[in-house]
């Protein structure tokens, strides 16, 4: 009896941590924890996937209103191992950047470049300050050793180098989302289909692929952007074609399709009342133009009912190879219904004895 109790609560442990760490679609973060002596809580992070920095609270700034308007919950450098580099200024926060930091993403660690934000300029005002932090997991050839997201799956054998971002159920209330490391998450996360990321202006690599949008029955090819930001954003030049106004009104509404993405044979829709939103007598865009390296930036609105994959790996000639993918999020359980494991073996512990 005993010892069937011990074993209920380390499957039940286990299943709770084992290499998951948080993942909110709906806003774009993740946690991780920062320190290898006396390590943070949970920090949650923006996922910026066109930047390589990290960036954190100090000790100096957890207190609302001492360098931004709310609390934020902190890394202390102090103690923990880091290495003090270059001292920057953002936004009116002073940062310092360390090398070596250690960041643990669930049951992955890794060492990273992080910078800690600890003051204001003298002459910057207290602003608000929503997010805790940042992870950048964006992609540059130049510096392909020193990416995060290359040192984050690098934790991770050669056939398993790779992050799913997994929504959490639509219908549970109580379900969380979670980014895995190296694991696929069948029972939560339809087929997948890579494709080879694309490149910038500049050559670099982004976390985008060519793609085909249908706008009014009419279709286009794109560079499609996975953004994990609260927007969705056009180019200027799909702006002009398909949404020349600013505000539009009820016929127009009414008139308006959804616009249809095409990934091989995933068909990924953006429905209009994510475009535009009933203002009075008119509906206003709440869509933005991108800065002109992407046709389309796809945001949370629809990520939030997709898996999304970003994977490494390297090709028969060593070279190595990022890919995108995006897979239906099923309405079955995913993250396992953890209440229902525990009601069932506890039912049944009851009446084994």
């Amino acid at each position: 009896m005993n010892q069937l109790l011990l074993f209920t609560f380390f499957i039940f442990t286990n299943l709770h941590i084992v290499g998951s760490v948080i993942y909110d679609a709906e806003k774009g973060t993740i946690t991780a924890k920062f320190g290898d002596k006396v390590a943070s809580d949970d920090i949650i992070l923006e996922i910026q996937p066109l930047s390589n920095e990290v960036r954190v609270f100090g000790q100096e700034c957890e207190k609302a209103d001492s360098c931004t308007q709310q609390w934020h919950p902190t890394f202390d450098v102090e103690k923990n191992t880091a290495k003090k580099g270059k001292e920057l200024t953002e936004n009116g926060l002073k940062c310092t950047v360390y090398d070596d930091v250690t960041v643990k993403f669930g049951k992955a660690e890794t060492k990273l470049t992080v910078g800690v934000y600890d003051g204001i300029t003298d002459d910057a005002q207290i602003l608000p300050h929503y997010s805790d932090g940042k992870f950048g997991i964006g992609l540059d050839s130049k510096i392909l050793n020193e990416l995060n997201f290359v040192k984050l799956v690098n934790t991770q054998n050669a056939s398993s180098q790779f992050l799913v971002f997994v929504p959490k159920h639509p219908t549970r209330s109580k379900s969380v989302g979670k980014m895995e490391i190296g694991k696929n998450d069948e029972e939560a996360c339809g087929k997948i289909t890579l494709e080879s990321v694309v490149k910038d202006s500049n050559g670099f690599s982004a976390w985008a692929t060519d793609s085909k949008a249908t706008f009014d029955d009419k279709t286009e090819d794109i560079k499609l952007f996975f953004s994990f930001t609260s927007t969705h954003k056009f180019s200027t030049s799909l702006i002009e074609k398909y949404f020349k106004n600013d505000n539009v009104n009820q016929e127009q509404y009414h008139e308006m399709k959804d616009i249809t993405i095409t990934l091989q044979n995933l068909n990924v829709t953006v429905p209009k009342d994510q475009l535009y939103k009933k203002d009075g007598q008119y509906y206003k865009k709440l869509f933005l133009p991108t800065n002109g390296e992407f046709d389309v930036e796809l945001g949370n609105p629809v990520l939030k009912d997709y898996c999304v994959k970003l994977t490494k790996f390297e090709d028969a000639s060593h070279n190595i190879v990022f890919q995108i993918g995006l897979g239906l999020r099923k309405n079955s359980a995913s993250i396992i219904g953890y209440g229902s494991f525990v009601m069932f073996l506890m039912f049944y512990l009851v009446n084994a004895n």
